[in-house]
């Protein structure tokens, strides 16, 4: 599994280990006497081995990183670390990955900002103990509180692990052996209410032009986030995968000559991968669980690209386009759906916490909140902005969502969550999500994209151009028709099917 093991053991993880042999580049760094390091990356990302030494520092990097508008610059990076690290790291304006740097005697980690690299920590010892997998770590202990948790949520939030004295790394933060550090607060201040919105396609295409085309990849499906990311710059491989006659595959079809090459597949069509249940436990013990196949799906991807590999990815989109993360489950949350106007109700932080986490109990509900409280004590934002920070950094989306493309597709691709470039995801945080949730910033954000883009519907039945009102209810009917029309696709009904017969 990629990532950066210090004084701990990649190898346990044997499936992984076996199965991306000749796939991913081991590095081995004995930093001192006490403390080893292995980096498991990319040689297409990393065509040198991705560690710099300068005097008496030393800088390792695990993932990937735009430094001062240069890709990879990892010396540039330690050469502005000597004269402040404050400044190395605020010159970072996108990325996923984790950065040590030994200055002297003095381990240091720098973390991405939104903590899409997801690498944990074992307090246990008396030095950094780091992994991107708790599979790698010796002696650990289940936490029979936070286990629960998991196992009725489906995740955890904040930092908290189902183990004791294991926690995921803090994203934008300075980590030391006994000190943390952020050094990244959202800025509430940078941009004005409208300011990106309408030119969020340049902002993309900046970050595009940081790979060169033909080694660009996308993921194309029937919804507006990767339509945006395809409009918005060139790419040498396109894909889409599901049931036949599922929404994506008749939408995405309309763009394939947008690509060089493009392929569209069933989601149970490529032969799965040997050991992907083993593989999959292995990256993801003790944190969550694994899409079924979704292994096997990137490596077909891979296989079929034509030699691309920096996959552009819609990450989170729809949370900071459309107030994914403010919405909830049940009776009540379905009617909000429908009539989204209701979301212009001053509902409290706490409220919709307790409505999205309602399988908690009492004490959970507590332990959550009092986490939610301490992570955004300090930010000048609305609760509905809130929750949506809380929820992309730590809770479902950091701690969920972030495992298929990112985690999984990760191990095939460099991936780029364009959503996550700081110029992009702020100013659509300090977005009313109230508005957000009822499409009316859909407008705006298309504005200036190509007629071509905008003539197409979704696969929900709308266009950019459809008038907000009705949109909920065009939603409400295509989730019906989904449910209850099986000669519709549905990716719920293949997978059950895949699964069942262990294909």
């Amino acid at each position: 599994m990629k990532g950066l093991y210090l004084n701990s053991d990649y190898r346990k993880l044997f499936r992984t280990v076996e199965y991306f042999q000749g796939i991913h580049q081991v590095l081995d760094v004995e930093l001192d006497s006490s403390n080893n390091l292995t980096v498991v990356y990319s040689e297409e990302e990393w065509p040198v081995e991705p560690i710099v030494s300068i005097e008496n520092v030393i800088g390792v990097v695990a993932g990937w990183f735009i430094f001062n508008g240069k890709r990879n610059d990892l010396r540039g990076f330690i050469q502005e670390y000597q004269i402040s690290p404050d400044n190395a790291v605020n010159k970072i304006s996108a990325g996923s990955f984790v950065i040590l740097i030994k200055d002297r005697d003095i381990i240091k980690l720098f973390t991405d900002p939104l903590g899409i690299s997801a690498h944990y920590k074992h307090d246990s010892l008396d030095k950094l103990v780091i992994a991107p997998s708790i599979q790698a770590f010796n002696d650990i202990e289940k936490n029979i509180f936070f286990d629960g948790i998991q196992k009725k949520h489906g995740c955890l939030f904040g930092n908290f692990t189902a183990f004791k004295n294991v926690e995921r790394l803090e994203p934008g933060a300075i980590i030391m052996k006994d000190s943390i550090r952020k050094y990244y607060s959202v800025n509430t201040h940078k941009y004005s209410k409208h300011s990106c919105i309408s030119n969020l396609s340049a902002e993309i295409n900046e970050l595009a032009k940081h790979w060169n085309t033909d080694v660009r990849a996308l993921a194309i499906s029937g919804g507006l986030d990767s339509r945006l990311i395809l409009a918005s710059s060139n790419y040498s491989f396109g894909y889409t995968y599901g049931p036949e006659h599922s929404g994506d595959r008749p939408v995405a079809r309309h763009f394939k000559a947008d690509f060089t090459h493009y392929i569209e597949f069933d989601y149970d069509y490529p032969r799965k991968v040997q050991h992907e249940d083993d593989i999959c436990e292995e990256i993801f013990f003790g944190s969550s669980k694994a899409v079924y196949r979704l292994l096997t799906t990137y490596k077909f991807a891979k296989e079929n690209s034509n030699g691309a590999f920096a996959f552009f990815d819609g990450y989170a989109g729809d949370t900071l386009q459309r107030g994914e993360f403010i919405k909830f489950q049940g009776w009540l949350g379905e009617l909000f759906r429908i009539f989204p106007i209701l979301y212009s109700l001053p509902l409290s932080a706490k409220y919709i916490l307790f409505k999205r986490y309602s399988k908690l109990n009492k004490k959970e509900k507590e332990v959550l909140y009092s986490d939610f409280q301490n992570k955004t004590k300090g930010l000048s934002l609305t609760d509905y902005q809130k929750v949506t920070y809380y929820e992309f950094v730590y809770g479902r989306g950091a701690r969920l969502a972030v495992n298929g493309g990112n985690i999984i597709g990760g191990q095939f691709f460099t991936v780029i969550p364009v959503f996550t470039k700081l110029s992009i995801f702020e100013p659509l945080l300090l977005q009313s999500h109230a508005k957000g949730i009822q499409f009316k910033l859909i407008n705006k954000i298309w504005k200036n994209i190509p007629s071509k883009y905008k003539s197409v519907k979704t696969e929900t039945g709308f266009k950019p151009s459809t008038p907000p009102f009705f949109i909920p209810f065009i939603h409400f009917f295509t989730r019906v028709k989904l449910h209850f029309l099986p000669g519709d696709g549905n990716y719920s009904k293949q997978l059950e099917s895949a699964r069942r017969n262990n294909t």
